[in-house]
């Protein structure tokens, strides 16, 4: 499973089933539904450029981390080490399963419903053909950001490291493209 899946049901374990509080950090790239899973715990979210060492940071700089999380599988605990801990993570899995008693795609689902928010996740990466096609694009997004994408209203794009686009909330696949 994707990090897009495992953070939510990590993030969900840590406050529901150990009673763990604190920040949860995540990148831009990350899921909708991680923030969506921390208000139900009301545990406040900080969001950062993509890369782990953006997280790390915040670690270092801020008492009371409870996770940080990126879409590529780095996650670490602020009550551990500031750095990505794969072993601590697979742990932790395993705890939600038995403590639960449900699998992954079970806690996954519960997650969704919770939320009330459903996405499918998919990420295609293109090469572009020169800079000069790439800084055309950039200014094609910035100047004239899309309103629809495949009939689906698009409720929010930014770009604080890319551009990330949000289709409307109900919308077939409403997190980011």
């Amino acid at each position: 499973m994707s990090s897009q899946i495992l953070i939510p049901i990590l993030l969900e374990h840590l406050a529901s089933r150990r009673g763990l509080t604190g920040e949860f950090i995540k990148t831009v790239s990350g899921s909708d539904l991680m923030p969506k899973v921390a208000q139900l715990f009301n545990l406040p979210v900080f969001e950062t450029p993509i890369g782990y060492k953006y997280i790390a940071d915040r670690m270092m700089q801020s008492g009371g981390v409870l996770l940080g999380g990126e879409e590529s599988g780095g996650i670490g605990y602020g009550t551990h080490i500031p750095e990505r801990d794969g072993l601590l993570s697979a742990l932790y899995v395993l705890e939600a399963i038995a403590a639960s008693g449900k699998d992954l795609s079970e806690l996954y689902q519960d997650l969704q419903k919770r939320t009330g928010f459903f996405s499918a996740y998919d990420r295609i990466d293109l090469t572009l053909s020169s800079d000069a096609t790439k800084q055309k694009l950039i200014q094609e997004l910035t100047q004239a950001p899309p309103t629809e994408i495949l009939g689906m209203a698009v409720s929010d794009v930014s770009n604080p490291d890319g551009f990330k686009i949000r289709l409307q909330e109900g919308s077939l696949g409403s997190d980011s493209v």
